[in-house]
């Protein structure tokens, strides 16, 4: 990625279990176990992008900006095991009963961490999926935690981050 000239990756989820590729059919492969990947930006080793540098990564080099996760908790899977401990994102476009108390939570407790939220473009073209967005981001907009928030690029969010450590 590094070499392509991509300087943060915001994809990986912590907590996740390895995973086939549900929604694809043409996958071949599974998503990796992040069940033990960082919960707050880092720049990963050379050798193993969950694990983070021993600290003499480069300025320049790529910055892991984990997704937001729930705490694990066991949840059903539709395919073996059927059930696993594991964390979950917060997607905008999944319901907001599911997604509310995990936003609300995440808005107010005091972090100087990024707060990393799923909205995919391609989720918009399902219609009950961007009838949870309209519902989630109207009920976001109410949260007065949301002050305290300011939407950033990645860039300012790193910067933020060090800066506040």
């Amino acid at each position: 990625m590094q070499v392509s000239g991509i300087r943060y990756d915001l994809t990986v989820e912590p907590g996740l279990p390895a995973e086939p590729f549900f929604d694809d059919p043409h996958a071949t492969g599974r998503l990796p176990d992040y069940r033990s990947l960082p919960r707050e930006p880092y720049q990963p080793a050379s050798g193993n992008f969950m694990m983070p540098a021993d600290g003499d990564a480069e300025a320049d080099s790529l910055w892991i900006i984990p997704l937001t996760t729930t705490p694990p908790v066991w949840r059903l899977m539709r395919h073996p095991p059927y059930v696993v401990k594991a964390s979950r994102s917060l997607n905008l476009a999944f319901r907001s009963a599911y997604v509310r108390h995990h936003l609300t939570t995440e808005l107010d407790a005091v972090t100087d961490a990024p707060l990393t939220i799923v909205v995919r473009t391609g989720d918009m073209a399902t219609s009950r999926f961007l009838d949870n967005f309209i519902r989630t981001t109207e009920e976001l907009l109410a949260q007065t935690a949301l002050l305290r928030c300011q939407f950033t690029n990645p860039v300012e969010a790193v910067s933020r981050w060090q800066a506040a450590r």
